[in-house]
C-alpha cells in the first residue's frame, strides 16, 4: 500500500528513474541542478527503520524538487554510507570510504555525459559528513564540474522548533526529534507500538560528547552509548512536531537552493568556461 505523500503538498518531484527517454530529453534543458542523496542503512533502535536517515534526506530532496519543478533533478539515492560505529547492532551495512567516492565519481561522470554539470550531495547521517566533505573537495578538484556542493540537512533543524519537540537531554538517533520527523515524511517507517526510551549509557555518552565538543574524535561503537540503539525518548514524538521541524528545515533548504541557483551556478559556469 502506497503511503500518502502529504509532505509533497500535491506536487510531483522530477525523479530520474521515473522518466521515459522522451520525457527526460524534453525536460533536460530546464534542469539546473542534480541532487544525489548519500544515505545509510543502519540500526535505529526499536522505533524507526534502518533506512531512516536515507529516507529523511531523499524525501527532503523530493520535496525541494517538487517545489522547484523542473529545475531540480533527483537522482536515485545511494542507499549505503559509512556506518561502522553501528556495526555492533545487526542489519547495519557500511561502505569503505573509497567505495563511496568511487560510486559518487561514477554517478557524476554519468550525469556529465548527459550534459548535467551542477551536482549537489544531500545527507542526513552524521557518519557520512567526513566522506561528503572529502568528496566535495577531492572530486571537485578532480572532475572540475560547474558546481559541486553538499548540504547536511539534519543541521538545518530550527533550534526554537527542536526545543518544543525535544524532551530528553541527549537526542540525535532514534529519539523523539528524529521519530517525529519521520512520522511526517515516512510514517510507514515508524513502529508506533514499539516506541520506547533510548537505553542510554550516560557515563560513556557524556565522556564522548565532552571530547566531541572540543573537536576531539575517537573510535567508538554506538553500543557503548545505548543498549537498544536509540537515544532520547520517542514516546514524546508527534506528527505535528515532526511537520513543524521538517517544514522549518525545508524553509532553510529552499533558501540554500535559491542562493545556489541564483548566484553560484552562473559564477561556476563562468569560471570553467
Amino acid at each position: 500500500m502506497k503511503v500518502p505523500e502529504f509532505h509533497l503538498g500535491g506536487l510531483a518531484p522530477l525523479e530520474l528513474e521515473t522518466l521515459t527517454l522522451p520525457e527526460l530529453r524534453a525536460v533536460l534543458p530546464d534542469v539546473e541542478l542534480a541532487v544525489v542523496t548519500l544515505g545509510s542503512i543502519e540500526q535505529h533502535g526499536p522505533n524507526t527503520a534502518l533506512e531512516t536517515d536515507l529516507a529523511m534526506a531523499h524525501e527532503m530532496a523530493r520535496m525541494a524538487s517538487a517545489r522547484l519543478y523542473p529545475k531540480l533533478l533527483v537522482v536515485p539515492p545511494i542507499p549505503w554510507g559509512m556506518s561502522d560505529y553501528h556495526m555492533d547492532f545487526p542489519g547495519t551495512l557500511s561502505l569503505r570510504p573509497e567505495t563511496v567516492l568511487d560510486v559518487l565519481r561514477d554517478i557524476f561522470g554519468s550525469l556529465r555525459q548527459h550534459g548535467i554539470e551542477n551536482w549537489l550531495i544531500t545527507n542526513f547521517h552524521s557518519g557520512n559528513e567526513g566522506i561528503v566533505s572529502v568528496a566535495v573537495q577531492g572530486l571537485g578538484a578532480e572532475l572540475k564540474p560547474n558546481f559541486l556542493g553538499s548540504v547536511s540537512l539534519a543541521q538545518l533543524e530550527p533550534d526554537n522548533i527542536e526545543a518544543q519537540v525535544r524532551r530528553s537531554r541527549v537526542v540525535g538517533h532514534g529519539c523523539e526529534v528524529e521519530t517525529a520527523e519521520l512520522m511526517y515524511v515516512r510514517p510507514d517507517l515508524v513502529q508506533i507500538e514499539d516506541v520506547a526510551a533510548g537505553g542510554l549509557r550516560t557515563e560513556h555518552i557524556d565522556r564522548r560528547r565532552k571530547f566531541f565538543g572540543s573537536g576531539v574524535r575517537v573510535t567508538w561503537s554506538f553500543a557503548e552509548g545505548t543498549s537498544n540503539g536509540a537515544l532520547g525518548d520517542s514516546r514524546h514524538a508527534s506528527y505535528e512536531g515532526g511537520k513543524n521541524l521538517v517544514e522549518g528545515m525545508m524553509d532553510e533548504f529552499m533558501d540554500i537552493l535559491d542562493e545556489i541557483m541564483s548566484n553560484w551556478l552562473d559564477r561556476s559556469e563562468g569560471a570553467n568556461s
